[in-house]
């Protein structure tokens, strides 16, 4: 009764650094898909860590609509994370306003999407803001990480707020560093 999430950390914050890029993320769950099919009930793909760093967010949507068709295309029948720019914060919304058409080149309708809420959400208003904001979308979405703590320090997000909003709206989230 236990469903995992995989994920590939090697994109984390692409345009930040030497990391990799989804389309090479897609190319490592590919080299997967024998031990993966089968497993679409117990296994959901995030395709890449944070795989988009603070620079030409813009970016971003070509990537992901990519990687999904790329995932698709080589069959895999998972559901599917992506994590929004901004190393995960989408801080300008890029996810938040692309994520319609983001979705509709999932062949599947099965693509979550996932903002990782740290020091961007510093303030309970701007938590609920962001996650009514996505809610009205429709769309499936999660706070893929937060956490009380961040890097060791004490965090400025608001998790509590995080987890009351998401909690009443029925939206998952996962706490990453308590």
């Amino acid at each position: 009764k236990l469903v995992c999430i995989l994920e590939d950390h090697d994109t984390t914050g692409y345009t930040g650094g030497s990391s990799g890029t989804l389309a090479q993320a897609v190319s490592y769950w590919e080299s997967l898909q024998s031990i993966l099919t089968g497993q679409e009930n117990w296994v959901i793909i995030n395709i890449g860590n944070e795989a988009w760093g603070s620079t030409n967010t813009s970016g971003w949507i070509n990537a992901t609509k990519n990687a999904i068709i790329s995932m698709r295309n080589a069959g895999f029948k998972h559901t599917l994370i992506v994590d929004g720019p901004g190393w995960g914060q989408d801080d300008d919304h890029t996810m938040l306003y692309n994520a319609p058409s983001v979705e509709a080149v999932d062949s599947m309708h099965n693509t979550v999407f996932s903002v990782h809420m740290y020091n961007v959400y510093a303030n309970p208003s701007t938590v609920d803001s962001y996650i009514s904001s996505f809610y009205n979308t429709g769309l499936p979405f999660i706070v893929g990480e937060f956490g009380s703590t961040q890097s060791g320090a004490a965090s400025s997000d608001a998790a509590d707020e995080i987890m009351y909003d998401t909690q009443s709206r029925g939206i998952g989230y996962m706490g990453w560093s308590w």
